[in-house]
């Protein structure tokens, strides 16, 4: 992916692979940084969305993780997997509240 981005850094195609594969590979901070440049030419692209929602959630910005996943949810209402998500998201969000108090 980096070659591809090497020869068309616009490629978001390009871009979101190496988000993926940044996740697969535990390099969180670093997948997170892609899905947002992705997301700065596509922001209706669910995958990326999703996946920074998720990555976001997993690494405690829980607030941003659950915005993400309701606007991915917006734009693919249908899609299951991803309400299943944002209710999880939401059940973190909703303990981490209850813990500050």
């Amino acid at each position: 992916y980096r070659h591809v981005l090497a020869l068309d850094p616009g490629s978001w195609r390009a871009e979101l692979g190496l988000a993926s594969a940044l996740a697969a590979a535990g390099q969180t901070v670093l997948a997170i940084e892609r899905y947002e440049a992705v997301l700065h030419n596509q922001p209706e692209n669910v995958v990326a969305r999703t996946n920074l929602g998720i990555l976001l959630v997993g690494v405690g910005r829980t607030a941003e993780g659950v915005s993400q996943l309701e606007t991915a949810v917006r734009l693919e209402p249908d899609n299951e997997a991803i309400r299943r998500n944002l209710e999880l998201a939401r059940q973190r969000l909703r303990a981490q509240v209850g813990e500050s108090d």
